[in-house]
């Protein structure tokens, strides 16, 4: 046992050593998971916390699909300090809550601005959060109309979601430029979207295309 109260082996030690690289092992475990801890720290507050302290809005929206990634990495440190952990929660709630109120406080801004100075009633309704490979979707492509999201970039963005755990939409979007040919938008009634098109080949076909209704779609 050192200064600090940490015990090296148990009392003995095999042929192999075998016990004393054990509990050696436990140690280390422990300062990773602290480690961890600290780094979805700093993650919390990087990505919403001060985006939010100086009103970046759209910073903001592009990245909320991390919210999802970030509750559940800090489940898995609960073990650590499950009171701390609990507070980072609420603190990712309310930042959820508050994106909300930014966004429909701008809409509301907006409507005013644009009725000729008439006050009218404007009813706020609660945001619906898509799983983070639409919400991306619809950052990057708009929304189709009807809901209509196309199979295949759906499946794309979800595997660079996988294989770049917590990254910023600025860096997914790097990598869906590298597939997809830059998304030019056209505006169709209240819906502003492009065809998902990959380099080097054409639009998805139609039957590759589902419903905002189905339930693979909400977190």
């Amino acid at each position: 046992m050192n200064l600090l109260g940490v015990n090296y082996n148990q009392g003995y030690i095999s042929l192999t050593g075998a016990a004393t690289i054990n509990a050696v092992q436990h140690y280390d475990a422990g300062r990773k998971d602290f480690k961890k801890l600290n780094d979805l720290k700093v993650y919390l507050n990087d990505t919403f916390v001060q985006p939010l302290l100086v009103r970046d809005l759209e910073y903001i929206q592009n990245n909320k699909y991390n919210f999802t990634y970030l509750n559940s990495q800090l489940l898995k440190c609960k073990h650590v300090n499950p009171k701390e952990v609990e507070l980072y929660m609420q603190i990712v709630r309310f930042a959820q809550e508050a994106v909300v109120i930014m966004q429909k406080n701008e809409e509301l801004e907006d409507k005013l601005q644009n009725n000729e100075g008439f006050m009218g009633i404007v009813t706020h309704v609660p945001s619906i959060i898509l799983k983070p490979e639409f919400e991306i979707y619809k950052t990057f492509f708009g929304m189709p109309p009807r809901g209509k999201f196309d199979i295949e970039a759906i499946k794309t963005i979800r595997n660079l979601i996988k294989t770049l755990r917590g990254a910023t939409y600025s860096i997914i979007e790097s990598e869906l430029l590298e597939i997809y040919k830059i998304p030019e938008k056209r505006t169709v009634g209240e819906h502003t979207f492009a065809p998902p098109v990959r380099k080097g080949g054409d639009a998805q076909a139609e039957q590759t295309l589902y419903g905002i209704g189905d339930t693979d779609a909400f977190s």
